[in-house]
């Protein structure tokens, strides 16, 4: 059945759904944590606290506790560095400019738990602006 209490559920569900065998295959829990084995969707939003996309930059670091935000390379510099603690070794980090690069490649320089730095190879003569976007990712 559906939410209902049986020998398949796990102690943490809040709610499961089941096959026609009775096997679970979604769960949520209390904390509105779920697990689905796909989801298929023409469109998604990404929500956080309202104070969540607010962020600081000094020095080249933008300190932000964000899934998602916007940044800007300052004009003859090579990268700036993203302080969140959403990154771990278990996330994915896109990058997409949203002004000129001047047909140089904007990437992820580098990532580990609680930092990524977003640039170029070398400094650019230019501002460029660009989002970016942490993913979870789970085993």
């Amino acid at each position: 059945g559906v939410g209902t209490p049986n020998e398949n559920a796990t102690a943490s569900a809040l709610l499961t759904l089941q096959n026609s065998t009775g096997t679970n295959v979604a769960s949520v829990d209390a904390s509105g944590s779920a697990i689905f084995n796909s989801i298929s969707t023409q469109g998604l939003t990404i929500a956080g606290a309202i104070d969540a996309t607010n962020s600081a930059v000094v020095n080249g670091v933008i300190t932000t506790n964000a899934t998602a935000g916007s940044g800007v390379i300052p004009a003859e510099t090579s990268e700036i560095a993203i302080r969140n603690a959403n990154v771990t070794d278990y996330t994915l980090v896109y990058v997409t400019p949203t002004s000129s690069t001047d047909n140089y490649v904007l990437y992820v320089k580098s990532k580990s738990p609680g930092e990524f730095v977003v640039g170029f190879t070398n400094p650019i003569s230019i501002d460029v602006n660009f989002n970016w976007w942490i993913v979870k990712v789970t085993q």
